[in-house]
């Protein structure tokens, strides 16, 4: 005959063999990689690339100048960087209504010594183009 009390520990038993082991892992689903693509570089502008434009182009393009002198039929727009200063000179065309556009380009250090204007337009902080 069993006895009584291996009868009442048979369902104990049969509860803990039901227990997962405990060395078992949780399935776990992959973390996905998120790649992050920075847009395109703007191309740099060159000095070459303000000639002929006119006073809004000149403005819609670089920006505003940091100082603007007109001595008819010139006018000066000097733009500022921590590294130079370019000298942006527009004249007025042949025709009186014809508006201002550039003609000339000038860069120079803060020390006065030489700097291309290409250099020079490349420290600007110029805004991003839409």
């Amino acid at each position: 005959m069993i006895p009584y009390r291996l009868i009442a520990l048979l369902p104990v038993v049969l509860a803990l063999a039901a227990c997962p082991a405990a060395t078992q892992k949780t399935p776990t689903t992959a973390t996905p990689i998120i790649t992050v693509t920075s847009p395109p570089a703007r191309p740099a502008l060159l000095g070459s690339q303000l000639m002929g434009l006119d006073q809004s182009g000149l403005a819609a393009l670089v920006g505003e100048p940091s100082f603007r002198r007109v001595d008819a039929p010139a006018e000066l727009w000097q733009y500022r960087s921590d590294d130079c200063l370019l000298d942006v000179y527009l004249y007025r065309g042949e025709e009186k209504s014809s508006a201002h556009a550039v003609t000339h380009i000038a860069a120079r250090r803060h020390d006065e010594t030489a700097i291309s204007a290409d250099a020079c337009v490349a420290t600007m902080d110029i805004p991003p183009q839409n």
